[in-house]
């Protein structure tokens, strides 16, 4: 593996349990570097199973299962790893960061209301990158589930979210921005900057038929 090259796949499973046949087909036929897997609500033990050692990756994970739960597979070896925030590791199922080759691969699993700490949450993980690393790293890629959309590019309809006249200024956008303020860039508006090229459809009957 290039340390000029990785290619990474970032996945909001929705239970690892029940979406583990079409992860492993995912595997077979696309072979990525890493895949960043999110909700995987299974206890680590649970996600390094037999079905990814044998197709050759290296699996770390975080949770309790049942819940939330974030996990990492490499075809390199995981040299290290921090699992949430500072010293009591909180949020240790919504955040894992890996260091693979000379990247850092940091897969989240932002909390989906303010009432849980999506602001906070955001907030400790810009103070993370600024405590951890003394300057923006190049190789530093932020993947996961964020539960919130950066302009309107994103979204299908304002009317989607919460407080849509607040757009832009509701304090989860806000920290968001502070988080890409590290140097950060959006990969997937960069190659696909077009409108309603979209990452993520409800799971309703005519979601992706309607875009």
């Amino acid at each position: 593996m290039s340390s000029k090259f990785l290619r990474v796949v970032s996945w909001n499973v929705n239970s690892l349990r029940v979406r583990l046949p079409l992860v492993v087909r995912y595997l077979d036929q696309h072979t990525p570097d890493v895949m960043c897997l999110q909700e995987t609500r299974l206890a680590p033990a649970k996600v390094d199973c037999a079905e990814f050692r044998e197709r050759g990756y290296h699996v770390h994970a975080g949770g309790k299962g049942g819940y939330a739960g974030v996990a990492t597979l490499s075809r390199q070896p995981i040299a290290e790893t921090a699992q949430g925030f500072a010293a009591d590791n909180e949020h240790a199922d919504r955040r894992l960061l890996c260091k693979i080759d000379d990247w850092w691969v940091d897969n989240v699993y932002v909390p989906t209301r303010r009432a849980i700490g999506k602001r906070e949450f955001l907030d400790r993980l810009k103070q993370d990158y600024t405590a951890r690393f003394s300057e923006p790293r190049s190789t530093l890629l932020l993947c996961g589930d964020f539960n919130v959309c950066f302009d309107e590019r994103d979204l299908a309809s304002l009317r989607m979210i919460s407080e849509p006249e607040r757009f832009g200024r509701r304090p989860e956008d806000l920290a968001f921005r502070r988080v890409l303020s590290f140097g950060l860039h959006d990969c997937f508006r960069k190659h696909h900057p077009d409108q309603k090229q979209f990452s993520w459809f409800p799971q309703t009957p005519w979601a992706l038929k309607r875009n």
